[in-house]
């Protein structure tokens, strides 16, 4: 198998942008394939699960009232337990202090203070027996009269309570699969790529891929035919095999595209970026940085062939220095022609490339 280094630019850039627009679920091009083919199987379970959290959320609230009522009586019953008794304390209190009246003059004006004391106390407390007893559950009564004016909210209209808990989170479904379709060439684009590189892997391992090879030239590259002054260049995938090296620009396009004047003509952007590449490699060679083999008839040339690759339509016409090609087309294209270089040169080219 095909050694494949680094990622594939397009779904850098994808989740780049994704990751801008504050949606970070997705780490490859499968969990967005996942996404799109269970994304109406997320919505339902988005009510389904809200429903059930309703549902239980009712069943705890009943609950809680049931409990809460049953301590309110118990605290009632307590209360007025509680009261009773001090009643019947003073009442006791009462009746012994009257007994005590008329014991003498100081005995006489001691206990009638006392009695007087006494018979206030008593009524004090039976005429605010109810508001006694009331307030020894007045905190359980705010809590039963909270949760059922909770209840109430929920069981009146359980399906607008649904839906204004659901809203939020399908919103944000419908969020995401906007803009998945709004980033439509992004992901097109990844795709292609994607497929590009699984086709590479299935050729032998003395085959390299460089996913996503970019670098910036300082000074610039001049281009003496276009008089393009080229600072950076982006290739979607460099290939190193024994027959030399493949620039590969991957193209998702309808045939439409492939028509229209608007696009930018991919023919001229590859040899745009392989004019770059070539001077660049050449110059490592000349160098020493790129080690090739001694050759009795002179130096050694590294063969660049520059192809793109079309994964839906591609066009009939055939294009100078620049070969277009199918996915299905690719490998043949590849392994078509000679070995022109050693294990050890492509090993040196496939470092220098991974360094540079």
């Amino acid at each position: 198998m095909a050694q494949i280094f680094g990622q594939i630019e397009s779904l850098e850039r994808l989740l780049d942008e994704l990751n801008s627009r504050g949606i970070n679920r997705f780490g490859s091009l499968q969990d967005i394939d996942v996404f799109k083919s269970n994304f109406q199987y997320e919505k339902n379970q988005i009510v389904t699960d809200h429903n059930q959290r309703l549902k239980l959320e009712i069943d705890e609230l009943k609950n809680i009232l049931s409990i809460n009522q049953k301590k309110c009586e118990d605290l009632k019953n307590q209360a007025e337990i509680d009261l009773n008794r001090r009643i019947n304390k003073f009442k006791l209190l009462i009746a012994i202090t009257k007994n005590r009246i008329n014991a003498g003059f100081l005995n006489n004006l001691f206990y009638s203070s006392k009695l007087w004391i006494l018979e206030i106390r008593l009524k004090k407390l039976s005429n605010n027996y109810s508001k006694i007893v009331e307030r020894s559950v007045n905190d359980v009564i705010i809590e039963i009269e909270r949760d059922t004016k909770k209840l109430t909210e929920l069981t009146e209209d359980t399906n607008e309570v649904l839906n204004e808990r659901c809203l939020p989170e399908l919103n944000r479904l419908e969020y995401i699969k906007s803009t998945l379709q709004d980033l439509y060439p992004l992901i097109a684009g990844a795709i292609g790529e994607s497929l590009v590189v699984k086709e590479i892997e299935k050729l032998s391992d003395d085959v390299k891929l460089i996913n996503n090879f970019s670098i910036k030239f300082n000074p610039p590259i001049f281009n003496r035919a276009t008089g393009d002054r080229i600072y950076t260049i982006q290739i979607d995938h460099v290939l190193i095999s024994k027959a030399g090296i493949f620039v590969l620009e991957t193209k998702n396009w309808s045939n439409k595209s492939i028509e229209s004047l608007d696009l930018r003509s991919p023919v001229d952007q590859i040899k745009r970026l392989s004019f770059a590449f070539y001077v660049m490699v050449n110059d490592a060679i000349k160098c020493g940085e790129i080690r090739l083999n001694h050759h009795p008839w002179g130096d050694k040339k590294v063969q660049i062939r520059n192809v793109i690759v079309m994964i839906n339509e591609k066009p009939k016409d055939d294009f100078q220095f620049v070969k277009i090609k199918s996915l299905s087309e690719l490998n043949r294209y590849i392994t078509y022609f000679e070995d022109l270089l050693s294990e050890t040169e492509v090993q040196s080219l496939t470092d220098y490339l991974l360094n540079v």
